[in-house]
């Protein structure tokens, strides 16, 4: 049976995180790709006067205009 070194626990732990780490990268980005897209499509809806509460269930966005959305 080999030993286990701290070296060889640290590298299987990096290996196992790897995936999953790229994936979120990778989500995250699309993400924001999204919200960059959705930005004048909430803009317009809102000027057409389509209700925070219609563009929130829809886009998934908390309410425009406070900051934690796209439209500021």
């Amino acid at each position: 049976m080999e030993d286990v070194t701290p070296a060889m626990l640290r590298a299987q732990a990096e290996e196992a995180l790897r995936p999953v780490a790229q994936r979120r990268v990778r989500l995250l980005e699309e993400l924001l790709a999204c919200e960059a897209e959705l930005k004048p499509l909430v803009r317009r809806a809102v000027e057409v006067e389509i209700s925070y509460r219609r563009i929130t269930s829809l886009s998934g966005l908390s309410r425009p205009g406070s900051g934690h959305g796209v439209v500021h």
